[in-house]
């Protein structure tokens, strides 16, 4: 048994040019006039459908991405910070500034020279 296929009479107008368009698909396909016409809109249907989910997994990806690097910009923060601050307790001890001050005054100085020399690579490296 085959079950019948109940077809809607859908009518439209279009310009000259665009039946000359559909009229140009119908011959190179072999199909009447009304064919093209459903053949066209099933293909268009199909594109706005594909276009769609494109743009749903390019913003997945773009979102992912976007993630990513907001993680690698705090891990390469946090590095510059503590290397920044490895080199002002180095030079401090090189200096010989670390002998004989009291503690409060070598953290003070330290988070000083670091917070500096942080904010001044940090800059650079945006390129403000």
């Amino acid at each position: 048994m085959t079950a019948k296929v109940r077809k809607r009479d859908l009518r439209t107008r279009v310009t000259y040019p665009t039946f000359d368009r559909v009229r140009t698909f119908a011959l190179a396909h072999e199909l009447t006039t009304y064919g093209a016409i459903e053949r066209l809109v099933l293909l268009g249907l199909d594109a706005v459908n594909a276009t769609a989910t494109i743009d749903t997994n390019i913003t997945n990806s773009i979102d992912q991405l976007s993630a990513r690097i907001e993680l690698l910009t705090a891990l390469v923060d946090r590095s510059l910070f503590s290397s920044v601050v490895a080199f002002a307790y180095a030079r401090h001890a090189a200096l010989g500034l670390l002998d004989g001050d009291p503690r409060q005054t070598l953290d003070n100085a330290l988070t000083q020279n670091a917070e500096s020399a942080y904010h001044r690579q940090r800059s650079k490296a945006l390129g403000d």
